[in-house]
């Protein structure tokens, strides 16, 4: 009953200081509650379940910011309604996207909702400073996650455990997604109301440090010591490469970029008590491991060279770019700046997240004018040649580029380099078979065996005819079915007969009563489709009148190979519906 009643003492409180944020909750958790209850499909409703998880963190710091500042009411609507008029742009941003949203769209959505708890670090501390309210303001955000994760977590496995016995004893049928759907009340209700709840206000705080027993061994015994062997390991490697006179791989940006945001979360924690702590790790840790990242710094950049200097930008890359910048921009101003303010981590990252999400200077444009730019000078080189050969290596990065565009619905934009528009073409090809299929339709000779002889294969099978399906057999008087034969064979009646050509004849002892040439069907099946089994069963219906009959041939099932538009039949098995004239003798 205590737990319940603590639960009810939260929820009220975060509705009276958190109204909106509050009501945003609610309404967020049980609308995903309810459409799960109908139906697994979220996409007619993802850009504004988005939206509305941006918005909590974004309300929650506009709040905060508001309270440093003393806002009255008026002033207070006035800038949340600035903060959800932001918000609702990106809803029609991420609504003017196809169904299917694409990859940067999840990105732009990251790094806003990354801004927007970067915004609740600092944002009481945006326009005045105190060290021991900060750490106060973060040690009390730290336990109201921690809090409000603990309940959110018993009351899930107390609910989940509840509706097992239900299930089990009384067999009721609660959904397929009832677990799920009870994760998201805790967490998206019961989670948000303690978390809030948690949080006092800035002037509540108190100004005197309490640097905890717990707070020391986590940081002296655990962090510190992590952070050590980390540098330990990246000098090791920059050593090495230098012995070997090599460039360095490329996952090192990772390990130096881990270790200077390990350094700097360290500093936060102990820059209120590091002048006057026992402990020498403590003491000593500021400024001379900050002085030990310096000269790392070069391997850091060089390998992000590298990396940009063989692929060129993508969002990550040049995402890492701007890490190492902040990184070095960061260590020169906590050693050499008077003031070494910690909020000046939060804000400073917050400015750089957001430049880095929309504008010019974005992750997206940046990465996606140098993908186009590359794509550009591929095509040129590629017409300068006296016959039109990709290398391994050109074909590589060519594979690469039209990879990336499609992820990000961008493969429209090559249509000025390629003379068509690959979505269109290839509107049924994944982003993995694209290249090969825009490298045969522009007949482009990939100077390599493996790529060359490997063909695609094809299995076409009509497991079911399709639904309202009807075909028209008054016309016909006869029916059977054949398998495809390589050979001609007169003694049969009636065959079904395909040469190397890839023609298939309609036979009766020897004799041609009709006949197709598959290869542009089937090369235009091939370039349509990756599973052919996607093809409509129309498309692999056949309708023929000469003057021998009127014929219909429907597939059962048909294998070929494709290669630089080259067709092979395999095998096949059809249905053939036929009317032949009198004249003609038929089984």
């Amino acid at each position: 009953m205590a737990f319940l009643s603590n639960l009810s003492q939260s929820a009220k409180k975060s509705l009276q200081r958190f109204p909106l944020v509050s009501i945003i909750a609610i309404f967020g958790s049980l609308l995903l509650i309810s459409i799960l209850s109908v139906s697994n499909d979220l996409s007619n409703f993802q850009p504004l379940l988005m939206v509305l998880t941006l918005s909590v963190s974004w309300l929650v710091g506009c709040q905060f910011l508001s309270e440093s500042l003393k806002h009255n009411n008026l002033n207070r609507f006035v800038f949340k309604v600035v903060i959800l008029l932001g918000l609702t742009l990106f809803y029609f941003y991420l609504s003017s996207l196809n169904q299917d949203l694409p990859q940067q769209a999840y990105d732009r959505w990251l790094l806003l909702l990354l801004a927007g708890h970067l915004f609740v670090v600092f944002s009481p501390f945006t326009f005045m400073w105190d060290k021991g309210l900060f750490w106060n303001y973060l040690k009390s955000m730290l336990l109201a996650t921690i809090r409000s994760g603990i309940y959110a977590i018993v009351l899930y496995i107390g609910l989940a455990l509840a509706i097992a016995a239900f299930d089990f004893l009384l067999n009721l049928d609660l959904g397929d997604n009832i677990y799920f759907q009870t994760f998201i009340f805790c967490l998206g209700i019961v989670n948000t109301f303690v978390y809030l709840h948690d949080f006092p206000k800035v002037e509540q705080l108190d100004k005197r440090i309490n640097f905890t027993k717990p707070t020391e061994v986590l940081i002296v015994y655990i962090l510190i010591p992590l952070s050590l062997l980390y540098i330990l390991i990246v000098y090791t490697y920059a050593i090495k490469i230098l012995i070997d006179w090599e460039l360095p791989n490329g996952w090192v940006t990772y390990l130096i970029s881990g270790l200077s945001l390990l350094a700097f979360l360290i500093h936060i924690g102990i820059e209120p008590v590091r002048h006057k702590h026992d402990s020498v790790l403590i003491t000593k840790f500021f400024p001379y491991y900050f002085f030990a990242i310096i000269p790392l710094l070069p391997l850091l950049f060089i390998a992000l060279i590298k990396r940009i200097s063989d692929y060129n930008f993508t969002e990550l890359r040049y995402l890492g770019v701007v890490l190492a910048i902040w990184i070095t921009g960061i260590l020169f101003y906590m050693l050499f700046s008077g003031k070494k303010r910690l909020s000046f981590y939060p804000k400073s990252i917050f400015i750089l997240v957001l430049l880095c999400t929309f504008g010019p200077l974005s992750a997206f444009k940046i990465s996606l004018q140098a993908q186009i730019d590359e794509f550009a000078e591929i095509m040129e080189n590629l017409e300068a040649k006296d016959k039109q050969t990709f290398s391994l290596e050109e074909y590589d990065r060519f594979s690469s580029i039209v990879k990336y565009l499609d992820y990000r619905d961008r493969l429209q934009k090559t249509e000025a380099f390629l003379g068509f528009n690959p979505k269109e073409l290839f509107s049924e090809t994944s982003s993995y078979s694209m290249p090969k299929k825009i490298v045969n339709q522009l007949n482009i000779q990939v100077l390599d065996k493996v790529f060359k002889n490997s063909g695609s294969r094809f299995y076409y099978k009509l497991k079911n005819f399709e639904v309202d399906f009807a075909e028209e057999i008054t016309t016909y008087t006869n029916f059977t079915i054949l398998n495809l034969d390589k050979e001609i064979d007169e003694t049969k009646g009636l065959q079904l007969f395909y040469d190397e050509k890839n023609v298939i004849s309609f036979m009766n002892y020897g004799e041609t009563l009709m006949e197709y040439d598959m290869n542009s069907h089937l090369n235009a099946m091939a370039n349509k489709y990756d599973n052919i089994n996607k093809a409509s069963q129309d498309e692999f219906t056949f309708r023929f009148k000469n003057e021998n009959g009127d014929f219909l041939i429907i597939f059962e099932n048909l294998s070929f190979s494709n290669a630089n538009k080259q067709v092979d039949i395999n095998r096949g098995k059809a249905m053939l519906f036929y009317k032949t004239f009198s004249s003609l003798e038929l089984p």
